[in-house]
Parts: structure tokens; sequence; C-alpha cells
């Protein structure tokens, strides 16, 4: 047992006996976990699309497009890249650590809080508080391009990158029935809150656990989790929301509670999307649908500075409740 993280069962796994700080295998796994993520992910991609090589050799680049015949291919791409490269190999490394065998077993569950229980309202509250947070994760976006603009001058160039990532994710997450809207969830909100929570909530919040302080250990795996994404333009909210995924992860022990909020944030995105994409359907005046299309970021305007504010106080409201009832429960099983 470690002294400056949490009890820990005596492990026997190949990780243990090497005696390998579990802050140096989380170093590994995510360097080695992205690029092999980045390399196939993007390949794959790439070769599914159809994409033209022939002009690679003069012009230096290849373009790509997402097209009706090539939207379902990338789609799966997109899915197998994160089951098979973020996912799956986590039971692989918990087995190197608890020495355990079938990948399944109590021990190796228990290791990524997947056999820990929790109440209905250890769910109900945090999902209350991600989707009263998007006001107030908006706004730190904001801040994050001006601030790097104030800094660096390359705001333009980041609304710019913002944008075309933007177009990709609305051809990637095109809703044209109710069958793809099935789809579309599942690719967008439930593959990522099942594969990402396993991998920074499970694997590596639990490694960093066993050795560092628990502030310390919520606060360097939201903020891993959020630069992970590699978005220039998102980084701020995404570490924000990281830490806070990683704190109800710690108060509850349940990673299923980690993977029901990062459902619930992914869901209510891919909603708000498809209300961006279909502003006249849904009755929505001009204003608005220019305020929600705008890419200009906002951090002076009094309704900018109002809903953030608002905001912050619902998610505190929120979590407090939260933390009552998940400290109330653990108290009990104590």
């Amino acid at each position: 047992m470690n002294t400056a993280g949490e009890d820990t069962p005596d492990y026997t796994g190949f990780f243990e006996r090497a005696r390998l700080s579990p802050v140096l295998v989380n170093a590994t796994v995510l360097v080695g976990v992205l690029a092999i993520y980045l390399t196939v992910g993007s390949l794959a991609t790439i070769l599914v699309s159809g994409t033209d090589f022939s002009g690679f050799a003069s012009s230096g680049g290849l373009e790509f497009r997402i097209t009706d015949e090539n939207l379902q291919p990338i789609r799966l791409v997109q899915f197998l890249a994160q089951a098979l490269i973020l996912a799956v190999p986590v039971f692989f490394f918990v087995a190197l650590h608890t020495g355990r065998r079938p990948l399944l077993s109590e021990e190796n569950l228990s290791y990524l809080g997947l056999n820990s229980k929790a109440s209905a309202l250890e769910y109900i509250y945090p999902i209350v508080a991600v989707l009263v947070s998007h006001p107030l994760l908006s706004y730190a976006g904001d801040l994050q391009l001006i601030l790097l603009d104030a800094l660096f001058g390359n705001g333009d160039r980041l609304i710019e990158q913002q944008k075309i990532m933007e177009e990709f994710i609305g051809k990637l997450t095109l809703i044209r029935s109710p069958l793809e809207f099935i789809a579309v969830v599942g690719l967008v909100a439930v593959t990522p809150a099942i594969c990402e929570e396993l991998l920074f909530r499970g694997y590596i919040q639990k490694n960093f656990s066993r050795v560092l302080s628990p502030a310390l250990t919520v606060v360097l795996t939201g903020l891993i989790f959020g630069f992970y994404h590699l978005n220039a333009t998102e980084t701020l909210p995404l570490c924000l929301l990281g830490i806070y995924i990683s704190y109800l992860r710690r108060k509850s022990d349940a990673l299923t509670v980690s993977m029901s909020v990062h459902f619930a944030n992914n869901f209510f995105s891919v909603i708000g999307m498809f209300t961006a994409a279909h502003t006249e359907q849904f009755g929505l005046s001009p204003e608005i649908a220019d305020s929600i299309n705008s890419g200009t970021p906002d951090i002076t305007s009094a309704s900018a500075i109002l809903s953030a504010l608002l905001s912050l106080v619902l998610v505190s409201l929120a979590t407090r409740m939260y933390k009552h009832e998940a400290e109330k429960r653990r108290g009990f099983q104590a």
C-alpha cells in the first residue's frame, strides 16, 4: 500500500512485480494509445473515404471529403477506432496490474470501478449539472479564444479551424431519419461515453489515485482528458468538463456515473447540433439562429456573463446535492 494514494489490494500482475510506477505506466499508455489512434484511425478513415491520391505528389496534400457514399464507412471506422484502440486494451492493461484472468474477473472490474453501485440520485444530480453547464463551458471556450488571440494573435486562424472542425462534425453527424439519429447518438454519445471513460476515469485515474492525492488525481486526469482531444479551440472547456467528471468518479467510485454524465453531455451536444442545422424547422427567429451559428466569441455582453454565472450557480447546487448523496451512500457502506 502506498501512503500517498488510496488503499489498494496487493496486485500480482507484471507491472506490479516489475515495480513500475503507475505514473510512468500512465504516461506510456497515453502516448502509445494516442499515437496508434491517430495513425491507424487517420489511415483507415482516408482509405475507406475513397480519397484520390493521384494529386498528392503535385499538390503535397490530400483532398478529403465526406460524401453520401463514404459517410457510413467513415462512421464505422470512427466507432471501431474508439472501441478497439481506446477501450479493449484497457482490460489487458488492468490484468497486467492485478494478475487476474479472465479479463472480466471481479478484481479487474473493481479496478476500473465497474462493479461499484450508485444510487439513482447519484446519476440524476450530475446529469442535470452537466446539462446546465453548457453556457458556462461555452463562455470558457470563448474566453480561451480571446486569450489566445491576445497572446499570440492567432484568433482568426483558430476560429477558422473551429469552423472547419464543426463542418466536419456536422457532416459526420448528419441526421436524415430516425435510424440515422440512433446511429449518430451511438457514435457521438454512447461510444465515447464507454470507451473514453474506460481509459481515462477507469484506468488512468485509478493508477494516479494509487500514488497521488485525491485532488491532484482529479485535476491531472481532467487536464489529460482535455488536452488528449487535440482541439485547440475547446481545450479549456474540455479540461473543465474532464475535471468535473473525474470528481464524480472520485466521489461515487462508480464508473457508470462518469459514463452516464459523459453520455448526457454528448447527447445534449447532438441535439444542439441538430437544432443549429434546422433552425427554421424549429421556428427559431433569425436573431437566435444567427446567435447559435455564430463563431464569434462573446465574453462581454450582459447575456453571456449572466448565463455563465447562472450556469455556475446551478452546477454548484446540483453538485452539492450529488456530493451529499454519494457521501451518504458510501458512509452507509463503510
